[in-house]
């Protein structure tokens, strides 16, 4: 799992969202854009490269593509496909991206205790999806509580 830390001070700022289904076949575009995108699947998978690693995202996966790095589908989808997508900026031009034995070795983003506890300036990727895909009212006040399991990157 991937935690993305920025400022609640500047929240994230949503551009589009929408939902994509193809019949068979579907091929990513090849893309480098300035926003991060949200990719949650509902349907069939996903086949996309990133960072040049290429990601299977199943139904009930989501991948987090970043800004200014470039995205593909490296092969059509084989059958039905549908995801939810979701692009948006991020204003805190210090955030960061752990994972959690980077976010674990960092102590001084989150008290000392036992069991980890993500803060509560982390907007982590799965509060986003919770929202989306539950329709929560507020997607950063809860911790990261959702069954969707995330494609490691």
């Amino acid at each position: 799992m991937l935690y993305f830390i920025s400022d609640a001070g500047k929240p994230v700022e949503y551009i589009s969202c929408g939902n994509l289904t193809s019949k068979d076949g579907f091929v990513h575009a090849r893309r480098n854009i300035d926003s991060f995108v949200l990719i949650i699947v509902v349907k069939g998978t996903l086949h996309i490269c990133q960072n040049m690693s290429n990601f299977d995202v199943k139904e009930d996966e989501f991948i987090l593509l970043f800004p200014d790095t470039l995205h593909y589908g490296y092969r059509p989808s084989a059958g039905e496909l549908s995801y939810y997508w979701v692009h948006f900026y991020v204003h805190d031009p210090n955030y960061s991206i752990y994972n959690r034995g980077s976010l674990l070795r960092n102590r001084s983003l989150f008290t000392e205790s036992s069991d980890f506890t993500p803060p509560r300036k982390i907007f982590c990727c799965l509060n986003m999806a919770d929202y989306l895909w539950r329709g929560g009212p507020d997607c950063c006040s809860s911790n990261c509580s959702i069954s969707t399991r995330e494609k490691t990157m």
